[in-house]
C-alpha cells in the first residue's frame, strides 16, 4: 500500500497527516501528535507482549519511544460487545519522551494509543 506522511511543527506540538492510496482512493488521516503543554500524545504501539520494552511509533512507522503493556482489562462496548484495553507507560533509555513519563491505554499492536504525560522522567 502506498502511503506518505506529513508534519506540521508549531507552539510545543507536532501533528502527523498521514495519507494512503487504496483501490485508487487516497484517503488522509491524523496520525502521530504530541502537544507537551498539554501533556498529550497519539501514537501506535508496535507488539503485545506484557512486561517487555515496544516500540511507540508514528503511524509512517518511525519509533519516538518504548513503552510497557502494565496490565489489561475487558470493556465493554456497544451492544454488549467486549474487547480488552491494554494500559502502557513508557520505558527504556530515559524512560520517557521529552524529559517525562507517558502513560495511556488502547486496543494494542497497531492501534491508536493515547497518553498522557506524569511526572518528569
Amino acid at each position: 500500500m502506498e502511503h506518505r506522511s506529513d508534519y506540521v511543527v508549531a507552539d510545543g506540538a507536532a501533528v502527523e497527516s498521514a495519507t494512503f492510496v487504496h483501490e485508487g482512493g487516497e484517503y488522509t488521516s491524523g496520525g502521530f501528535a504530541v502537544d507537551l503543554d498539554a501533556g498529550r500524545m497519539i501514537a501506535y504501539p508496535d507488539g503485545e507482549a506484557r512486561g517487555e520494552c515496544i516500540q511507540l511509533k508514528t503511524w509512517g512507522g518511525q519509533t519516538v519511544a518504548h513503552v510497557r503493556m502494565t496490565g489489561s482489562y475487558l470493556q465493554r462496548g456497544f451492544g454488549g460487545l467486549r474487547f480488552r484495553m491494554f494500559c502502557y507507560s513508557t520505558c527504556g533509555d530515559g524512560d520517557g519522551f521529552a524529559g517525562r513519563h507517558w502513560f495511556g491505554r488502547g486496543l494494542g499492536k497497531g492501534m491508536m494509543l493515547r497518553l498522557r504525560a506524569g511526572r518528569e522522567a
